[in-house]
């Protein structure tokens, strides 16, 4: 909340100097931050080839979903029956990783489309933004994404 990290207790401390104890369920995060990565390296892909911008996101416990936007004539020339091996073929290769944060006003201009999604979906009060890029690829979150390669795609009209 306004740039501070707050974590939720099981009990309220008894002093403000208490020291506590916290446990990261590893596996969940982890399994979180692969689906973070590959909803970014495929929104990423389909944003460079076909101007797709994610409007929507979910990462549940089995599986994660991505809504884009398309231009209607751009749908039909997408191969979705290739599309799962074409991200797996990016996923699969070794990449570096960068991060860096940039302002509002800058991801408004979709600077060489450094941001893959649509903007005012972003909040209103997020002044700097957070940009992890993969090679070519800005997405973000696992610092190996060829760790996604298990993945199978499902496209819904």
């Amino acid at each position: 909340m306004d740039g501070e990290i707050i974590h939720e207790l099981e009990r309220p401390l008894q002093d403000i100097n208490q020291k506590a104890d916290m446990q990261i369920d590893w596996t969940w995060r982890y399994q979180n931050m692969q689906y973070h990565t590959l909803l970014h390296v495929i929104s990423g892909y389909l944003y460079e080839h076909y101007n797709a911008l994610a409007t929507s996101s979910q990462i549940e416990k089995e599986h994660a979903r991505l809504e884009l936007s398309f231009s209607p004539e751009i749908m039909e020339e997408i191969p979705f029956d290739q599309l799962e091996q074409s991200i797996k073929k990016i996923l699969a290769q070794p990449h570096n990783v960068y991060t860096k944060t940039i302002s509002r006003a800058e991801a408004e201009l979709k600077k060489a489309g450094v941001i893959k999604t649509v903007i005012h979906l972003l909040p209103a009060s997020l002044n700097e933004i957070r940009i992890v890029q993969i090679n070519d690829i800005v997405s973000k979150h696992v610092a190996e994404p060829t760790s996604t390669t298990r993945m199978k795609l499902k496209t819904f009209p």
